[in-house]
């Protein structure tokens, strides 16, 4: 898609019901029509997109370039990578050093961005409410105490599904031996959690990565099956993230997404024990694909996976960290640190972990960004996450300058986008009416500057090439 976006010009004249080749192309569309009504939408790769056509200099690229070569010869990690996408199109995708684009990666903490999800899918699915006690998913949790097991107080408010997600439920961060099997359950695991002593009171701010896992089994309870069937049918399949797991959340030579040999159940109907703060691989595409859901409020390449208020609400104010401060900020949601709050609603959500990694969403420039670092500490690269994330927010960025043929905005160019192509050919005002957040000029693929017939050979020229 390479065509100059035209503002709109009332003075456009199809004249296309009276021609004998807008006919035919009417014809020949509604052919279209009848194969794509019954296409069921399928997600894909991000594209790639001209950087030049999002407002993109080659100074800008090389200001990322520059950011790379300076953390590789400067010593700071023996590699790092960066992917940048704009309105779901991939501007920049590099890598340095040691690090290969397209590696598995143990995604550390980001893990949480993606657990949380899951949650709220699950509520949104309707199997469960984010303000349930833990007690109804796992009754020892109805017994549970503060600072000892025995003799500590009762909290002053049950712990909540909710609370698991936003570092408030008050359950330790660490995991006891016990606890960390990987020849065991997630439910045999949360079982112990239940029946050790909270930290905190409910509703206090702590970071803790063994929390969203116990959110996760309140889930396998709700939903009858293995979290990670839960997540990899209705998330990672959906959205098309073939190279997304659970396994041991350090750097293994083979990761396997399959339990391990000594595990003794069938995994399809008990879940293994994972990590679900901190135990996902994935790679920079997949985490892509994921970081660009959200910024589309649920919906990605015409799947939705989750309602937007189900998305958006994953970015409600919880709490904020009293630890100290990131420079991606102290507000958290679900699985999201959050800034730049306006009026309420944040304009940025980072997922961050501890191997150096990052997955960020500017929502008010719909700008999508991942980064690795081959570095085993968040801290030691926090300035260079915070450069890159701030570097990238400071370009010029340039909306709709590629998106002829997009006539359902959905950042994609397929077959979706024939019965709308053929609305704003016919009756601009309905399409109007239709896609009130679109811009019937898509329409101009041909870039002749005109709406009419003469765009449906480059409209289906494009469509068959995307």
């Amino acid at each position: 898609m390479s065509a100059i976006y035209i503002q709109r010009n009332p003075q456009i004249k199809l004249g296309l019901r009276r021609s004998l080749v807008g006919k035919a192309a009417v014809y020949f569309l509604a052919g279209l029509l009848l194969g794509a009504s019954s296409a069921q939408a399928q997600p894909g790769p991000m594209p790639f997109g001209d950087p030049s056509c999002h407002g993109l200099m080659t100074a800008d690229l090389d200001a990322l370039r520059g950011l790379m070569d300076d953390a590789v010869n400067g010593s700071l990690t023996t590699g790092c990578a960066i992917l940048l996408a704009h309105e779901g199109e991939i501007v920049f995708r590099e890598a340095r050093g040691d690090l290969v684009m397209d590696d598995l990666y143990a995604i550390a903490s980001v893990t949480k961005s993606l657990s949380a999800t899951g949650v709220a899918m699950a509520e949104d699915q309707g199997y469960l409410t984010l303000n349930q006690p833990l007690s109804d998913f796992v009754p020892a949790f109805a017994d549970v105490r503060v600072g000892d097991p025995v003799s500590g107080p009762p909290p002053i408010r049950p712990p909540t599904v909710l609370d698991t997600v936003s570092n408030q439920s008050g359950i330790t961060p660490n995991y006891d031996q016990e606890e960390k099997d990987f020849c065991e359950s997630l439910a045999a695991s949360v079982d112990i959690t239940a029946t050790n002593a909270l930290a905190l009171d409910p509703g206090n701010w702590l970071y803790s990565s063994k929390a969203f896992g116990v959110g996760d089994r309140c889930v396998e309870v709700a939903t009858g099956l293995p979290f990670t069937r839960f997540i990899q049918e209705q998330l990672f399949d959906e959205l098309g993230m073939s190279n997304t797991f659970f396994d041991e959340p350090w750097f293994n030579p083979n990761p396997d997404p399959d339990p391990p040999p000594c595990f003794p159940y069938d995994p399809d109907v008990i879940g293994k024990f994972i990590m679900g703060g901190g135990g996902l691989w994935s790679t920079m595409d997949d985490l892509a694909i994921f970081a660009d859901m959200h910024r589309r409020d649920g919906e990605y390449h015409g799947v939705r996976v989750m309602s937007v208020a189900a998305a958006q609400g994953m970015r409600d104010f919880q709490i904020a960290s009293t630890d100290t401060p990131w420079l991606i900020g102290s507000d958290y949601g679900m699985g999201w640190w959050m800034e730049r709050e306006v009026s309420g609603e944040y304009q940025t959500i980072t997922g961050a972990g501890s191997f150096g990694d990052q997955i960020g969403v500017d929502l008010d420039i719909d700008v999508t960004g991942v980064a690795f670092t081959q570095s085993t500490s968040y801290a030691d690269m926090e300035s260079w996450l915070r450069d890159v994330q701030l570097t990238a927010r400071g370009f010029s960025w340039v909306a709709d300058a590629c998106s002829a043929g997009d006539m359902n905005c959905d950042d994609v160019l397929d077959v979706n986008d024939v019965e709308p192509f053929v609305q704003a050919l016919i009756d601009p005002a309905a399409y109007d009416l239709a896609y009130p957040d679109c811009d019937a000029n898509r329409i101009d693929v041909n870039e002749d500057t005109s709406n009419d017939a003469l765009d449906i050979q480059a409209f289906v020229t494009a469509l068959l090439g995307s």
